[in-house]
């Protein structure tokens, strides 16, 4: 589990490896957490969004995540 404030720094560490943010839980409204997403990605790797993938409303189990993985390859 990540803190908030923990994701820009990760996010700058993996790009442009595959991420996948999900399973979002600490009651903010979805929009809010993509317009820090997307932010946070557009400082991670400028210019390019294709690595990273966004779904705040579903929990991460193995179906979605080996899923995920088959459909990103």
């Amino acid at each position: 589990m990540l803190h908030t404030a923990d994701l820009p720094h990760i996010m700058s560490l993996v790009a442009p490896r595959k991420l996948l943010y999900c399973g979002v839980r600490n009651g903010k409204s979805p929009d809010a957490h993509r317009a820090r997403f997307e932010r946070i990605l557009a400082e991670a790797s400028p210019g390019s969004g294709q690595w990273a993938w966004y779904y705040p409303d579903r929990p991460l189990d193995a179906r979605f995540l080996l899923d995920w993985l088959e459909a990103k390859n």
